[in-house]
């Protein structure tokens, strides 16, 4: 492992979040690396690949809240597209093919509605795939709207994908990852909000659904959306269990194919791998007793993070504390290498905790680009305590590791 290099001192108290968006782009020899400032603008910075030094920075857009943070893209054309912004208001799509300099930025473009947490990805003919939360102004069901750029045409208005199973607030993930196939793959979190609070919020169920033209959406046992938006009562769910508060990460594919999603069982103190075989089966495995045995701490206490590698091994990063609360001073980071057939873990190593109290968390891994992934992808993460509320004062360093 290389680092942690200290890429900012100044990130805000959500800097790398959320794990649906890509922080990370390997283009070529170039590295580029987006967070968001203590001043809620979002940078995409060139860094060093061999150094972590910040070579050069441009802002890209202004948000007014630590939920604005930046998602990044890259076409096969080699330009970096970004959607940054908002929080429930509209996201700003800007793209540079010189993304070092920050004359070389596209006017910015609205984008979505209504939306919250990006997931920015390219297809393999080029073409753009944006999905966020859509929380309705007036009443009605929160869900998952879906966007799409053609080339160089521009945005399509957002789409209504997929409907919460009750109103109130949620959180949906919407991460999305191509296959080698050039198949999209999206995990939503089936998250419901009881009135007037008579019950927490939970995620009770996990759903994976795919695009295989770019068009059609289809459930993950293959039958055809034919009647969006996708409610929970059609989703053929990966898990379901109204005990539980199943927290998925990001997703990514196996070089076969195969998608894996990683989840975080935050009632029940779990960390369970989830892999699709080719009946289109879900093989869900509990990794908790084999990563708690490596670890310290105990509790996980945050999503986890995943990748894949050209060989297909998995690549898991979980974080761990000695209390369950989100951001508490005794978080660190712990990265795994998976065996992506049997689940058994091949290599854990530690994230090197700088500052024993402060905690390391919110990580962003190096997501697949256009459905490929690297052998040893970067992490990202921030060093800092949380502040009060979405608009604070607070102040965190961004950091980042090579994960070799």
């Amino acid at each position: 492992m290389q680092g942690p290099w200290v890429l900012a001192e100044d990130g805000c108290d959500r800097a790398t979040a959320y794990h649906m968006s890509n922080k990370i782009v390997r283009r070529n020899d170039d590295l580029f690396v987006t967070w968001l400032d203590n001043k809620y603008r979002n940078v995409v910075a060139a860094v060093n690949d061999e150094t972590g030094a910040v070579e050069a920075r441009s802002f890209v857009g202004q948000g007014f809240d630590n939920h604005c943070g930046a998602a990044m893209a890259l076409t096969p054309d080699g330009v970096l597209h970004v959607a940054n912004g908002s929080h429930h208001r509209g996201f700003v799509y800007r793209s540079s093919a010189d993304p070092g300099r920050e004359d070389s930025w596209s006017p910015p473009e609205a984008v979505g509605c209504r939306p919250t947490y990006p997931c920015l990805i390219s297809d393999l003919s080029g073409n753009l795939h944006l999905t966020h939360r859509y929380s309705p102004m007036y009443g009605g069901r929160w869900g998952t709207a879906w966007c799409k750029k053609e080339g160089k045409k521009p945005w399509q208005q957002a789409y209504y994908l997929a409907e919460a199973p009750a109103p109130g607030y949620i959180y949906p993930t919407n991460a999305m990852a191509v296959g080698p196939d050039g198949t999209i793959h999206l995990v939503l979190e089936w998250y419901k909000t009881y009135p007037e609070n008579i019950e927490p919020p939970r995620t009770m169920a996990v759903g994976h659904f795919e695009n295989r033209d770019g068009v059609h959406w289809h459930y993950t046992d293959g039958r055809e959306v034919k009647c969006p938006p996708i409610g929970i009562e059609d989703s053929d769910p990966i898990v379901f269990c109204s005990a539980a508060n199943f927290r998925p990460g990001n997703m990514a594919v196996l070089p076969d194919g195969r998608p894996v999603i990683p989840m975080w069982d935050a009632r029940r103190n779990r960390i369970f791998l989830a892999v699709r075989d080719e009946d289109l089966a879900w093989q869900v495995r509990d990794l908790s007793e084999a990563l708690a045995s490596c670890t310290g701490g105990s509790h996980f206490n945050g999503t986890p993070q995943i990748a894949v590698t050209p060989a297909g091994e998995i690549v898991l990063v979980v974080s761990r504390a000695e209390e369950e609360r989100w951001g508490h001073v005794s978080t660190q980071l712990h990265a795994f290498r998976i065996d992506g057939d049997s689940g058994e873990v091949l290599r854990h190593e530690p994230i090197e905790k700088t500052n024993p109290e402060e905690p390391d968390w919110l990580a962003s891994i190096e997501k697949g680009i256009l459905g490929q992934y690297r052998e040893d992808p970067y992490l990202t993460y921030i060093t800092g305590r949380r502040g009060q509320g979405c608009v604070n004062d607070a102040e965190c360093q961004v950091k980042l590791v090579h994960l070799d």
